[in-house]
């Protein structure tokens, strides 16, 4: 996984064995313009390296929030812009592990009291990334501003998933939503996608995670969930940072708090809505100093935000106040001791903030801990935090117990 997207990074990411490179951008942090802006400045460097490799397929996925948070047109057209024209592009946010499918081209909730349309769960209530409709092809036409589009996106089936490749577009302008409600089924689309690639195609997506699975068949992680432990074997007290403030991460915060051992340090947001920041160095200070005698304790630090959302006048207000939080936060993971044993963190735009602020360029992806929650490596040549596990776990998923578990797991070096 690559945490800088310069040329020589991209060249050394590139020539990893490995099947998946991925780039950390954190777009979902930045405005539309700047999010254009950095994923044109990523493919532009992307070409020069594909070039320098002599890379002849490559297959270019926009990884994307499978509650369609985010940037899901702004971004797959800078792409465009820079490396296409593309013969089709597909729309796959399935995350399928999550619950999280791809019906008639309905992108649904799996819960146990049935299946629920997403724009009717609070991720649809994002005060930056909201939606009325969960009904791919007229979610992604109002993304792009353009309602006829909804007309001509075709939803892709068995039944019909070779018209896809048959006919070729100059303009990048030929979208698909892909139907995904189980794994055969979305690997059935990974495999003619893959067929295309080997015979000189040129596709992009914009997918959650399960596409990448089906994609890249990788074998079973070398080390088992329960055996991560491992990675921190002198047994050395751990830090958790919860940024997320969804429902879900709001009970797993709360189920941790719960377990013995633990230290709750809150991050009041107030100092953050003050434009001049004048409270931020004491509050700072204060968390550090906190931070610090509980680990001297042997408690784990669980540093968490208010669970208060606080509404900001304009969306572009409400990105600054996200930032700066999590910028505040990655500014208290990197005043950590190097001696910690493993870091833990809560929320997408938590963890790209936090991992971009490590001085890293590179960071070994491990494998899952929990379904859907990465576990990476720093570098043992990391210069304060080396061969640190760092947990990504994203804020829409996980049961109430996950955080717990994978506190408990990182623990023990069993």
């Amino acid at each position: 996984m690559l945490l800088r997207w310069d040329v020589e990074t991209l060249v050394t990411g590139l020539r990893h064995p490995s099947l998946l490179c991925f780039i950390l951008a954190n777009t979902r942090s930045l405005s539309t313009e700047a999010a254009a802006a950095r994923t044109r400045e990523i493919c532009r460097n992307l070409q020069q390296a594909i070039a320098q490799l002599r890379l002849q397929h490559w297959l270019i996925i926009s990884r994307g929030d499978s509650t369609l948070r985010g940037h899901f047109w702004t971004e797959p057209q800078a792409i465009a812009a820079e490396l296409g024209p593309f013969q089709a592009q597909f729309l796959v946010p399935a995350f399928l592990e999550g619950g999280r499918i791809t019906r008639q081209g309905w992108h649904l909730l799996r819960t146990p009291r049935g299946d629920r349309p997403l724009h009717e769960t609070e991720f649809a209530q994002d005060p930056l990334f909201g939606y009325r409709t969960s009904y791919l092809p007229t979610f992604l036409a109002t993304q792009a501003e353009d309602p006829s589009l909804s007309d001509r996106i075709p939803v892709l089936t068995a039944d019909n998933l070779e018209t896809a490749f048959t006919t070729a577009s100059a303009t990048s302008d030929r979208w698909f939503v892909v139907d995904a409600e189980t794994p055969d089924q979305l690997q059935q689309f990974a495999n003619r996608l893959k067929a295309a690639v080997l015979n000189h195609g040129h596709y992009l997506c914009r997918s959650a995670a399960s596409l990448l699975s089906a994609l890249a068949q990788l074998p079973l992680q070398p080390i088992a969930p329960q055996q991560f432990g491992q990675l921190n074997p002198q047994h050395r007290t751990g830090v958790v940072v919860v940024g997320s403030w969804t429902t879900i991460s709001t009970g797993q915060l709360e189920a941790l708090l719960e377990q013995p051992q633990v230290a709750a340090i809150a991050v009041p947001i107030e100092p953050f809505v003050e434009s001049d920041g004048r409270d931020r160095p004491p509050l700072a200070e204060d968390l550090d100093r906190q931070i610090q005698q509980a680990l001297q304790q042997g408690q784990t630090p669980v540093i968490f935000t208010e669970r208060q959302f606080h509404a900001c006048a304009s969306p572009e207000q409400q990105q600054q106040l996200s930032r700066a939080i999590a910028d505040f936060l990655a500014e208290r993971v990197c005043a950590l001791p190097a001696e910690i044993g493993y870091l833990i963190c809560k929320g997408g735009i938590t963890t790209n903030t936090i991992l971009a602020n490590l001085d890293a360029a590179i960071v070994e992806l491990r494998g899952q801990i929990r379904t859907g929650v990465n576990l990476v490596q720093l570098p043992a040549s990391h210069q304060k935090f080396p061969s640190l596990p760092i947990v990504s776990f994203p804020g829409n998923i996980g049961d109430r117990h996950d955080l717990v578990t994978i506190q408990q797991i990182l623990s023990s070096a069993s």
